[in-house]
């Protein structure tokens, strides 16, 4: 199972933010960020040609399509594209994650800590198995009646 935590989506600052979008224009969308969420450090090369294979694009598409996205909804350091609410909302989720782990185990280690014996385990016991098998003439074993 992947160590990436679930992408939280808010609809009405999604919404909100990209209303003026066409319906192409905002799958597209959906799909960066989407991609990005699962990328390392949640960084794209600013790389044309790396969008084009990561995207399924030609290089005319990269310009006319997902350039005018990026230069809207990202932000770029020259050698990378990130999404500023993306990076904000994977570091709250990874805290979060991080402080009900704590949680859980020191709630875990303090329920442990507070018992004070634990139940014997019980011994087997053996049987004779002469006695619980049936007689051939199919009266039952002299200890079972």
């Amino acid at each position: 199972m992947s160590d990436v935590p679930a992408m939280p989506l808010f609809c009405e600052p999604l919404l909100a933010d990209t209303d003026h979008l066409t319906d192409c224009e905002l799958g597209l969308y959906m799909r960066m960020i989407a991609k990005l969420w699962l990328a390392p450090n949640r960084r794209f090369p600013n790389d044309d040609e790396w969008l084009t294979r990561k995207f399924r694009r030609t290089a005319d598409q990269v310009r006319s399509e997902l350039r005018p996205l990026i230069q809207e909804f990202f932000k770029c350091d020259g050698n990378c594209i990130y999404h500023k609410r993306i990076d904000k909302e994977y570091e709250h989720i990874r805290k979060t994650q991080s402080a009900r782990s704590a949680s859980a185990k020191a709630r875990w280690d303090k329920e442990k800590s507070e018992c004070k014996r634990n139940a014997p385990t019980p011994t087997p016991t053996l049987t004779n198995k002469k006695d619980s098998v049936a007689s051939p003439e199919g009266e039952a074993p002299p200890n079972v009646r």
